[in-house]
């Protein structure tokens, strides 16, 4: 991975076909994409165009305008997250306020790892981008990490009369 990474020209072929299709799709959406439905590189071009290319797909139908709005959307849902575990620590809920902040960050590390990787500033990985790319499993642990910010939400309105502690 780390030699196609740093020279996918080498075997466009091989090893380095993911990554070649992935910014082929990106390049020919252009500002405003082909339009919704019509990329051709999720034919048989991408592999798992529906899981770990979709930001590629994403970027070759709605070109660089619904990029930027897909991207928009997934750090608004990182700024409410960590706007949320603020207010737990602010109110006194350390446990649930720090357990706000890891949600945040592994949304955070998805989201980068995923469009790292389709544009070629990272080396592949088999990572999803949230809510977007289709699995199953990776669908329903993002549905419970924002169920556990709305359950952090919803408890952590009042101030917490004790402030929570370190035991260790």
């Amino acid at each position: 991975r780390l030699t196609t990474f740093l020279d996918p020209e080498a075997d466009p072929l091989g090893s380095g076909y993911q990554i070649q299709q992935s910014l082929i799709a990106i390049g020919s959406g252009g500002v405003v994409g082909r339009g919704f439905g019509q990329s051709i590189q999720k034919f048989e071009y991408l592999p798992e165009p529906i899981g770990d290319s979709i930001f590629a797909v994403a970027g070759e139908e709605f070109g660089f305008v619904g990029v930027t709005v897909v991207m928009i959307l997934s750090f608004s849902m990182l700024a409410c997250c960590i706007r949320i575990g603020h207010r737990a620590l602010q109110h006194n809920y350390l446990r649930a306020g720090y357990l706000a902040y890891g949600i945040s960050i592994i949304f955070l590390l998805q989201i980068l790892v995923n469009a790292g990787m389709n544009m070629g500033l990272m080396p592949t990985k088999g990572l999803t981008l949230p809510f977007i790319s289709y699995g199953g499993t990776s669908l329903m642990m993002c549905a419970a990490m924002i169920s556990l910010i709305l359950k952090i939400d919803a408890s952590t309105q009042e101030r917490n009369p004790v402030k929570e502690e370190s035991t260790f």
